[in-house]
């Protein structure tokens, strides 16, 4: 089964990065893909999380690829 090891602890993706650099570069690739800021409040982590920025930057890239009754507007 995938999954993280009984007992071990779960990293949050972005406090994983090694720098603030490389999560501004991560914003500005997801923003000139997008046409706008994934984080309009300044929080990256949250609008990854919620999974709507995600499945844009994956229908942004390949058109048809999700369900069409998901709202990802």
């Amino acid at each position: 089964i995938w999954g993280p090891k009984r007992g071990a602890a779960i990293r949050h993706p972005l406090r994983g990065m090694a720098s603030r650099e490389e999560e501004r570069e991560l914003e500005e690739w997801i923003e000139a893909v997008l046409g706008e800021s994934p984080s309009p409040r300044g929080d990256l982590g949250a609008s990854l999380k919620s999974g709507i920025v995600l499945c844009r930057l994956i229908e942004t890239i390949s058109p048809g690829s999700l369900r069409s009754n998901i709202n990802i507007t």
